[in-house]
């Protein structure tokens, strides 16, 4: 069973923002200088294949406080695979995020957010968590960064878990996100860490 966005959220005003599909060298340091110039921390569910030919971004990812996050390797649905594949992606994913930075993502978003209970408990008993969200930017889409705030802040609420991306088709998600932090802020939300909304540690040892 997935995690709920708001199961642990409602004794703050916390939000957390995610990001799908990095590293790239084109728009996650961007994201990330962002993030940092309003000290807010994020987590990034990334590629194996991306974090293997960015491993520089990753690092910098992690050495400024972000949490990463396992995304499989490929980006498949998970759904249509086969157990051992279902394991590759997300090992192999491992593995090479472990290689970068010395420890093992214990979060894990599947591609298109395409699972169902059998495959979370699979996911579970390979050592991770599924986390989903419950505000989708929808900026995987190429949207203007106008359109991509109107999907975010009417939906916030405390707990909230917000899906946007690091890579592809999102200069609107660099448009919108400072604007996005700003209202939010102004609205008495904080910025938090996923692990302090679902209240599990980020790492597997």
């Amino acid at each position: 069973m997935e995690v709920n966005a708001h199961s642990a959220g409602q004794r703050r005003r916390g939000l957390a923002l995610t990001f799908d599909d990095g590293p790239d060298e084109e728009y996650t340091p961007f994201i990330i200088d962002i993030l940092n110039h309003y000290r807010i921390p994020a987590i990034f569910f990334c590629l194996g294949q991306q974090v293997e030919k960015y491993p520089d971004v990753l690092r910098r990812m992690a050495n400024t406080g972000h949490t990463v996050g396992n995304h499989s390797w490929s980006h498949p649905d998970l759904t249509k695979l086969s157990a051992d594949d279902v394991c590759s992606e997300l090992m192999d994913t491992d593995a090479v995020i472990r290689e970068c930075l010395g420890v093992s993502p214990r979060f894990v978003r599947p591609p298109y957010g395409s699972t169902h209970d059998a495959l979370d408990s699979y996911i579970r008993s390979l050592g991770f968590e599924v986390v989903l969200w419950d505000i989708d930017s929808h900026d995987w889409t190429g949207i203007p960064g106008s359109e991509i705030a109107r999907n975010v802040v009417p939906r916030l609420r405390p707990g909230s878990i917000i899906l946007q991306h690091c890579s592809g088709r999102v200069k609107g998600t660099t448009e919108a996100l400072p604007y996005i932090i700003e209202i939010a802020l102004g609205m008495g939300y904080t910025f938090t860490s996923l692990e302090h909304i679902i209240g599990s540690p980020p790492y597997r040892h």
